[in-house]
């Protein structure tokens, strides 16, 4: 009798250890997956989920909208990508920049494009699939949109007419601050202005002349009072316009003087306005009876500065469309990415919310 009881003993206890290990490989290492420290740290904040979709953001809330249609999308390629061997449904997790932990923000200093957009799995190895190979970074099992595909994913939503999107906001946000040589672009303004605007434009552009004509005038007590500068910079969508760019930009390499540009361009964006394209002989009789003379476009590197200007909008901020903005808080280090026409009202919007973050 003793040794049935010992052996119903051994095999209990036998029982037990397998069944404690076979829990710890499907729990604590599921897979073979390993649960890193930046995983653990998005799990706890992401309700233990599984498998998550995560946007951090930086000050600006997310549209959740966008944010699963995003999510849902990646879950349908990931799908198609691996021939359906790797089927994931990833729930939508929502984080703020400023209350994740010091070494996980460490880990994402590269990114400087908010919302940052990633995912994990503490299920399936994610590493496995191509597609997630080839458009996100591996922070850690963190699957990190790289940023050049984070910026193309937002200029692809303000490029095109989502559905989900119609009559809303989508505000992305930027730590990259646009490049400001003044021997190259004009500021309209005290160059100390404690935010700066920068408008990406295009000389035809009908929705550049509705800013100057209608929104411009509301912000020149701003301007005067050194609370914002307009920083002028060139993204031409209208090939017609090159010359006349090439002529403007050489004029204030030559004069240095911001005035100048901003009468030429109330002139003739005054035109636009009223649906009168200017031809490039009309800017240049223009520039006669503003500057005085036409200067020689040849002496000035004038083609790489509108090159460098429209790499800096299309490349840095996902702005392939005129006007293009960036609204910028010089003391905090921080801006807002807005493509097309904005009213009076959204540009103070959000340089009050500027303020108070």
């Amino acid at each position: 009798m003793k040794k049935i009881i010992l052996l119903i003993v051994s095999i209990i206890v036998m029982a037990i250890a397998i069944t404690s290990i076979l829990f710890y490989f499907r729990t604590v290492i599921p897979h073979g997956i390993k649960l890193t420290p930046t995983i653990n740290e998005l799990s706890k904040r992401c309700n233990n989920s599984e498998n998550a979709f995560v946007a951090i953001y930086h000050s600006i809330e997310p549209n959740i909208q966008l944010f699963n249609m995003l999510s849902s999308s990646l879950s349908n390629a990931i799908a198609s990508n691996s021939s359906n061997t790797v089927n994931i449904t990833f729930s939508l997790c929502v984080i703020s920049y400023r209350d994740l932990s010091s070494e996980l923000r460490n880990n994402l200093g590269k990114y400087s494009t908010f919302p940052i957009f990633g995912i994990y799995s503490t299920k399936t190895d994610l590493s496995t699939v191509k597609l997630v190979n080839t458009y996100f970074d591996d922070v850690e099992s963190f699957f990190v949109s790289k940023p050049d595909v984070t910026v193309a994913t937002y200029a692809y939503i303000y490029s095109y007419n989502v559905p989900i999107l119609n009559n809303v906001d989508i505000y992305l946000e930027t730590l990259k601050k646009p490049i400001l040589n003044i021997d190259k672009t004009p500021v309209i303004g005290s160059i100390d202005a404690k935010y700066y605007i920068f408008i990406y434009e295009d000389a035809w552009c009908p929705y550049c002349a509705k800013f100057y004509i209608e929104v411009l005038p509301g912000l020149e007590e701003y301007i005067k009072n050194n609370t914002i500068a307009l920083v002028l910079k060139n993204l031409i969508v209208h090939s017609e316009v090159n010359d006349i760019h090439r002529y403007l930009v050489s004029m204030y390499m030559e004069s240095k003087n911001s005035t100048y540009i901003s009468i030429m361009f109330k002139e003739i964006y005054g035109r636009v306005y009223n649906n009168v394209y200017p031809t490039t002989a009309d800017v240049l009789q223009i520039m006669k009876e503003v500057y005085g003379s036409i200067p020689d476009v040849d002496k000035y590197n004038v083609d790489d500065v509108i090159a460098e200007d429209a790499e800096e909008a299309q490349y840095s901020y996902g702005i392939f469309a005129t006007p293009g903005f960036v609204v910028w808080d010089r003391e905090k280090g921080v801006g807002v990415v807005l493509i097309g026409y904005r009213s009076i009202d959204s540009i103070l919007n959000i340089i009050n919310f500027l303020r108070i973050i």
